[in-house]
């Protein structure tokens, strides 16, 4: 697990997928977080999407056709 600081905006968007049932797309999340910060760039929510992947925080569903969609790992599924 990468060590980083946990910046205002990756907290937003960890408690927006934790409070997520669906599985959205990165540039649903980054609608959902400029609700929250209007100031969030698109690229600072790929960022830290792909950051909490790797660090196995959320899961990045990878489709066939069409962008990845992402889920928060919680005991709810």
């Amino acid at each position: 697990m990468k060590q980083t600081r946990n910046t205002s905006q990756r907290q937003l968007i960890r408690n927006l997928m934790e409070n997520n049932y669906s599985h959205p797309t990165a540039d649903e999340v980054y609608e959902m977080a400029r609700k929250g910060n209007p100031n969030i760039s698109r690229g600072t929510v790929y960022r830290n999407l792909n950051l909490l992947a790797e660090n196995g925080e959320i899961a990045r569903l990878n489709m066939p056709i069409g962008p990845d969609h992402y889920d928060c790992q919680t005991p709810h599924h």
